[in-house]
């Protein structure tokens, strides 16, 4: 896709579809990753290198995984109780409609 066409970033006979801008993103991505790279190597912050090395990581390897413990009452193992409970809605007292 040339610029000659781009008014705005944007080919004026195209809509924005969801197909058509995942399209004109996936074009950008060596571009946006050059820049990430970039900040990571260059940025003034550590905070900021930080951010951007944890980006490109959670892409190509996904997220680090959390554990989560439940315990129950005082730390103790949790209680797990499953109740059936059947109901009789049928009462001689009111009339059935």
């Amino acid at each position: 896709m040339s610029n000659s066409n781009l008014r705005g970033g944007i080919a004026p006979e195209k809509s924005l579809s969801k197909t058509y801008l995942e399209e004109l993103c996936r074009e950008k991505t060596p571009e946006a990753i050059r820049v990430i790279l970039r900040i990571m190597i260059e940025a003034d912050k550590d905070s900021t290198r930080l951010d951007a090395a944890k980006f490109i990581i959670e892409r190509g390897w996904g997220k680090a995984s959390q554990s989560l413990e439940l315990t129950g009452a005082s730390g103790g193992p949790l209680e797990i109780r499953i109740v059936k409970e059947i109901v009789d809605n049928q009462s001689t007292d009111t009339p059935r409609i």
